[in-house]
């Protein structure tokens, strides 16, 4: 009977004990594990029920062994240093005596009052001093990550615009290639840039790579990348537009060098600065979908722009005594072959 009544209180004991504020184990005369705590201090928490504690007490093992074998001729608590993370730590061992069952249950507790003062606080400034250096080595990773993406942005911007350089151009345009994004590339050369810095100085000649760069991100939209390749070249990547797009975004591009540059956009007050660009334009992925062969036709066909504009440039300037034949008609042709051949 009294077995009978011992069993139907055990799930209260085990509940009691896993209520414990400290680490507290119900062991068997064998260290078996029949409840524990839910605090469990280290080296503890990987102890399960069912398991021998002895395997958790190291070279305190046998010293547990003792400490059950003398708990069950003793009314009294035993008292037993464990091995605590390296360290002997006290713990006190009940025998608990239930009449008549003879069932071998015993509650092992660590006594923290027993525990060294100096050892709590060694402790205390130990986990405090982690706690600062974990602190100190987050704040040097963020600062480090800040610096190698400030230093990434510097490798891909060119430094006189503030646009994507070559490297940076090419790395957007090679990763929307990969997905098959499909777009448009204008390559752009400014004409009459050169006579900006010969007549009025590379101070002048920056000024106006600004400017150009300034009237170029307004021109597109916030998904175009826009570059300077280098001295007066630039480049826009339109993604998603197609070959029907062509005469539009070249329309927008041309519209953004149409004004001059005011006396005010332009340095000591100098007089207005009329430049004017030609463009190739390539698509993709009709132009074999890669970086290099699409640069390269936009390339050869700015060139083309180029020599057409020269050709209408100079019948224009022809007089109208040495056209013959219809001089309107002739520069007409003229004009016109060039839109064809872009």
């Amino acid at each position: 009977m009294a077995s009978s009544s011992f069993d139907k209180e055990f799930p209260l004991v085990v509940e009691l004990i896993a209520a414990m504020p400290v680490t507290t184990f119900l062991i068997d005369d064998e260290a078996v594990v029949l409840a524990c705590s839910s605090e469990l201090d280290a080296p503890f928490w990987a102890v399960k029920r069912g398991c021998h504690l002895t395997d958790h007490v190291g070279r305190t093992a046998n010293r547990l062994l003792k400490a059950i074998r003398r708990a069950r001729r003793s009314t009294f608590p035993i008292r037993v240093l464990l091995d605590w993370a390296g360290e002997d730590a006290p713990f006190m061992l009940r025998r608990i005596r239930p009449d008549g069952t003879g069932r071998p249950i015993n509650v092992l507790q660590a006594d923290r009052s027993c525990i060294p003062l100096g050892k709590l606080a060694e402790d205390a400034v130990e986990t405090r001093r982690l706690a600062k250096s974990l602190d100190r080595a987050r704040f040097q990773n963020d600062r480090l990550r800040d610096e190698a993406e400030r230093l990434e942005q510097k490798t891909l911007t060119d430094p006189k615009t503030g646009l994507r350089n070559e490297v940076g151009f090419e790395r957007v345009l090679r990763g929307d290639l990969k997905a098959e994004r499909t777009g448009t590339l204008a390559y752009i050369d400014l004409d009459g840039f050169k006579a900006v810095n010969d007549t009025m100085g590379h101070e002048a000649g920056d000024h106006v790579l600004r400017i150009v760069a300034q009237r170029l991100s307004t021109a597109i939209r916030e998904r175009d990348t826009a570059a300077r390749l280098g001295g007066d070249e630039f480049a826009v990547w339109f993604p998603d537009s197609r070959e029907d797009d062509e005469l539009a975004l070249r329309a927008r591009l041309l519209k953004s060098f149409s004004a001059p540059l005011s006396p005010f956009d332009t340095p000591s007050g100098a007089p207005p600065i009329v430049i004017d660009a030609s463009i190739g334009i390539a698509h993709a992925p009709s132009a074999n979908a890669t970086y290099e062969a699409l640069l390269r036709i936009a390339d050869e066909r700015m060139y083309e722009d180029k020599r057409c504009r020269a050709e209408v440039r100079a019948v224009r300037t022809v007089p109208s005594t040495d056209l013959t034949d219809l001089p309107d008609l002739r520069e007409l042709k003229v004009e016109r072959s060039c839109s064809r051949r872009n």
